[in-house]
């Protein structure tokens, strides 16, 4: 059996389809608004609700210590840091811990949003590998103080490699209640009759329908 701690639904919507949890699993979701709960089973057949915010740190830190996996896209530093204190308190086992980190999709932007110079829309030649450039891109995140939480997942990944730990950098994901940004970008081109454009519109970003 695997235990798995997701943190993160305060952007769910009852629209997205219901899902079953894969047999050997356990999923425990961290909950912050009771109202939502029975809706949030139907979706979710399987799945156990834990009740609290991101405030409360020893909360989620007594879950983290209760799993095998964690998986959290939420950015919020102090539940970060007790993330890392639960698993490191889990008693030790031959079945190893997991942390997948999924930080904001601005991440590999950093550098671009921070140049004042920079032109919206404009080409922009950098391509990030994740299997041979894995130095380049720590190395851009921790030059950029607002993506602390990322600096902070990558240093606990140096200092505690039993755990093993991910940063997961996803892409504008858009299907059943998962995006912010397309269903602004349809609307306002519904409103407009015509597609947005930002100047020379060369700037590219990796999508995924889902």
């Amino acid at each position: 059996m695997t235990n798995i701690l997701s943190v993160r639904l305060q952007r769910w919507r009852p629209s997205i389809p219901a899902r079953n949890v894969p047999s050997g699993y356990t999923v425990r979701v961290l909950n912050s608004d009771p109202a939502k709960a029975e809706a949030i089973k139907k979706a979710f057949d399987g799945v156990q609700l834990v009740y609290g915010s991101l405030g409360e740190t020893d909360i989620i830190s007594r879950e983290a210590a209760s799993v095998d996996v964690v998986l959290r896209a939420i950015w919020h530093l102090w539940s970060v840091k007790a993330t890392r204190q639960g698993l490191r308190a889990k008693p030790k086992s031959n079945k190893p811990l997991h942390w997948i980190q999924v930080p904001s999709a601005t991440s590999l932007a950093a550098a671009e949003l921070s140049n004042e110079l920079r032109i919206p829309g404009a080409t922009n030649d950098t391509v990030f590998n994740n299997l041979d450039g894995v130095d380049a891109i720590s190395s851009l995140i921790k030059q950029y103080p607002s993506h602390a939480i990322d600096d902070y997942v990558l240093s606990a990944a140096t200092s505690t490699p039993d755990i093993k730990t991910a940063l997961a950098v996803g892409p504008i994901i858009y299907g059943w209640g998962r995006s912010i940004q397309i269903p602004s970008l349809s609307k306002a081109t519904l409103q407009r009759r015509r597609s947005l454009q930002v100047n020379p519109s060369f700037s590219r970003w990796g999508n995924v329908y889902v």
